[in-house]
């Protein structure tokens, strides 16, 4: 009998015990609340050596290059157009009959084209062959004299208005890039255009 009841406390001792000493990487928890019946276990892993071997591993630190095609711009058919008159009026001036008007003048204009297309100013100049949005000085010299009767009828006055005279050239601009569908893509025509000389208006007034 008193080996029985030695046995029973020493099983209620362990059981106790297991009860009151937690386990290092779990936690439980038991609902309280009546109409609930759950059991909730949180647990940490932490890495060891072959799990911290493995991470350091797995990290691989790369550079990517993507190669892209080089950027390059190309002018084909460059073609001379002939002469055009400017619209702006450089200078302007009046004179009664039998005045002398001095025509030596020294005017400024721009040399320009009408599209780039994306194309960089300095290939274009390179490839135009002439510098784009350049202030040129043109020169001219003589003098006219308004005359007293023009055509049999007599003259009021005469007025002179001097505009810049341009040489043009067209051309066609193709882009091969990252940009572009394909090689050598054609993205449009333009007109090159550089000053050349003064083009002189008169226009005589009869009385």
């Amino acid at each position: 009998m008193r080996k029985l009841n030695k046995n029973i406390l020493i099983s209620f001792s362990v059981f106790f015990l297991m009860f009151l000493i937690p386990s290092p990487t779990s936690f439980a928890t038991n609902s309280t609340k009546e109409k609930e019946n759950y059991y909730v276990e949180e647990f940490k892993v932490p890495l060891n050596d072959e799990n911290k071997k493995f991470m350091k591993d797995s990290v691989v630190s790369s550079k990517a290059f993507i190669k892209f095609p080089p950027e390059k711009w190309t002018i084909k058919g460059k073609k001379y157009t002939g002469e055009t008159v400017g619209k702006k009026i450089l200078w302007k001036t009046a004179g009664d009959p039998g005045l002398t008007i001095s025509l030596a003048k020294s005017l400024s204009a721009s040399t320009g084209v009408t599209a780039t297309f994306g194309m960089p100013i300095k290939e274009m100049n390179a490839q135009i062959g002439f510098t784009i949005n350049k202030s040129v000085t043109i020169t001219n010299t003589g003098s006219y004299k308004v005359p007293k009767k023009h055509k049999g009828k007599k003259v009021k006055k005469a007025t002179v208005e001097a505009y810049a005279l341009y040489d043009n050239w067209s051309y066609k601009v193709y882009y091969t890039g990252i940009l572009a569908l394909k090689s050598d893509e054609y993205k449009g025509t333009g007109r090159a255009y550089k000053p050349s000389g003064i083009y002189f208006k008169k226009k005589i007034h009869y009385k």
